[in-house]
């Protein structure tokens, strides 16, 4: 049975205010403020509780610190103070970044230029041979600089085969226990992968003509190439090495075979198509940390997975938010398959969504030291493993994999598809915030979920028992490892896209309590009080 979000929620929007209950004292509004009685709100005494105030954004759009509602005054309540009374930022940090971002094409948008006669080139098909493990070479386009923003072949040799995969290592030096290792893992990840997301496309656009647009053709190698690499022309480091990728830009013609049918491409990123099925991995990277390398492999298959399911078969153009939050799904999902340590899994960013939360929605922000495209990580894995150990688990995830949306309304239709209740945008998101200021809180992260893809209990406020504790990053401010930073009552602050500000107001003294809420104007924010 669902249990009641709230006795009485406010939206502020032109002033107005709704009631799932009818109460016996209607709040005083003077025009924007308005006063709560505590004990009329919660319906019974509450003295001796903590008062809390969350403030979430159920929208695209962001609230302005100017629109956002703060707790003006208060009678018989002691009042809390915290230090954290501004948000911060990198402080000249490089928080660097463990993947990167490449876009998820869609061919209804991909238009290739006219090319005249002359600059046409003769297509030489790649003749089918039979591959051979340790001889079998392959000419590979692959990054060549450390933005990853050009390009160039390079001669690959084949290592390892497995069932479902090729592994491929430009460096000739490269373990071939790793590479065995990998291959071996991957054909065990692979088809749980598959089972819960979906299967990758087995075809690539193969022709365009201004007329027709894009055709499909069968790919002749269905196995996924790993192609293992020095990513960005660097030495891996654990603190802003690319760990791996896949690219949706393998799923094109070739610039050679686009250029035979009279068109080339504008990008040099699609001129770079290897047209195949690809993963790209990190060589030192992969020989340091082999375990996080198999989950870096489930991580990036997810995302070739959802390239195939939501974009080449139902034209839906992915949110980068939405994406980054399946493929951490997945490695949580798979974590136990793999044998990876917290430490090293999703759970490990937990800490920095703790202390800062507040800068970020379910979304995902760019900064040029990683500050918030690390956070953007961060928000939206703890989103998501909310919601998968609340509302189904891999039920809920293969049917936010499947369906015909993205970001969050992908999320809040595959919660109403198979929950007994329906929640709209605001309900979902008070009962987050609920569960990210309140121990006590039904619909929590602590909630595990068993069955052949287990989802493990996390304590938000105890997250050392699990994760190593970077004692540094907590004096900066950076990481929690006892809960979400809560703000002081008058705190006020612009609330991203599916964002919160979490607020502790006090010790409530008296029966008779009472706190006045003020708003800045009009807004989509949404708030609630909560008491423990």
């Amino acid at each position: 049975m669902r249990p009641s979000i709230c006795i009485f929620t406010l939206v502020l929007v032109l002033c107005s205010c709704t009631s799932s209950k009818s109460i016996q004292k209607l709040p005083r509004t003077i025009g924007n403020q308005k006063t709560i009685f505590l004990r009329d709100y919660f319906g019974e005494d509450v003295s001796g509780k903590t008062l809390y105030f969350v403030k979430v954004n159920p929208s695209k759009v962001v609230v302005p610190a100017s629109a956002s509602s703060y707790v003006s005054s208060v009678e018989g309540i002691s009042l809390f103070v915290s230090e954290n009374q501004t948000l911060h930022d990198s402080n000249g940090y490089s928080f660097g970044s463990s993947s990167v971002r490449v876009p998820m094409i869609n061919a209804s948008a991909l238009k290739p230029v006219s090319v005249s006669s002359k600059e046409k080139s003769v297509y030489v098909p790649e003749v089918d041979r039979v591959l051979e493990k340790g001889k079998s070479r392959k000419d590979i386009f692959v990054d060549s600089s450390s933005s990853l923003s050009s390009y160039e072949k390079k001669s690959a040799l084949l290592r390892a085969i497995g069932e479902n995969c090729l592994v491929w290592a430009l460096d000739d030096d490269f373990s071939q226990e790793t590479a065995e290792f990998l291959a071996k893992k991957f054909d065990e990840i692979c088809p749980k992968v598959r089972e819960i997301f979906g299967h990758e496309s087995d075809e690539y656009y193969s022709w365009y003509s201004s007329f027709q647009g894009w055709e499909k053709s069968p790919m002749t190698e269905k196995k996924v190439n790993i192609v293992v690499y020095d990513i960005g022309g660097g030495d891996f480091s654990a603190k802003d090495g690319v760990m791996g990728y896949f690219h949706s830009r393998d799923y094109f013609a070739s610039a050679q075979r686009l250029s035979v049918q009279g068109y080339a491409y504008e990008n040099e990123m699609l001129c770079a198509s290897n047209e195949g099925k690809y993963i790209y991995l990190d060589a030192s990277f992969a020989e340091e940390k082999p375990l996080v390398a198999v989950s870096t492999l489930a991580h990036e298959f997810q995302h070739m997975v959802s390239y195939g399911v939501k974009t080449i078969s139902q034209g839906i153009s992915t949110s980068a938010s939405h994406e980054e939050m399946m493929s951490m799904l997945c490695e949580d999902a798979l974590q136990g398959a793999i044998g990876l340590s917290d430490s090293d899994s999703p759970e490990a960013r937990l800490p920095f969504f703790e202390a800062r939360y507040a800068e970020i929605g379910l979304e995902y922000r760019e900064s040029a030291d990683g500050y918030y495209d690390i956070l953007s990580y961060a928000s939206n894995y703890a989103f998501g493993s909310w919601l998968v150990r609340n509302f189904g688990g891999i039920k809920l995830l293969s049917c936010m994999a499947k369906n015909s949306l993205s970001g969050f309304e992908c999320a809040l239709s595959a919660v109403n598809s198979i929950s007994t209740s329906s929640y709209s945008a605001r309900e979902l998101l008070l009962l987050y915030a609920k569960a990210c200021v309140l121990k006590s809180a039904q619909f929590s992260h602590k909630n595990s979920v068993s069955g052949k893809y287990p989802f493990k209990s996390i304590d938000l406020w105890n997250l050392e028992k699990d994760l190593p504790k970077n004692t540094e990053y907590v004096e900066h401010g950076y990481y929690s490892y006892s809960g979400c930073t809560l703000f002081s009552p008058s705190s006020r602050f612009e609330i991203r896209p599916y964002g919160m500000t979490l607020v502790k107001v006090g010790k409530i003294t008296s029966s008779k309590a009472c706190v006045t809420i003020s708003t800045g104007g009009k807004s989509d924010e949404v708030w609630e009080l909560f008491v423990e």
